[in-house]
């Protein structure tokens, strides 16, 4: 959830920056599916141990808190 969190100082506009002098040196993106399919096949080769401590997301409990206060806030309709 970090696009949630508010910006504050340095951290303010991470989601802003231009990639463009990055790809004027050349950097390739690399389109979503095979990032994906890449990342898969990577988790696969991991232990069994570390494959099975995979967390994503957020507990349940903060997931519903944060939910009712942005419902609580939200205009209706």
């Amino acid at each position: 959830m970090p696009v949630w969190l508010p910006a504050k100082g340095d951290e303010a506009a991470f989601a802003g920056t231009s990639n463009a002098a990055a790809r004027a040196q050349g950097l390739k993106i690399t389109p979503l599916g095979k990032t994906v399919d890449d990342t898969l096949a990577w988790h696969l080769t991991r232990p069994a141990e570390e494959r099975d401590k995979l967390k994503a997301g957020i507990a349940p409990e903060k997931e519903a808190a944060v939910l009712a206060a942005w419902k609580a806030r939200a205009p209706a309709g």
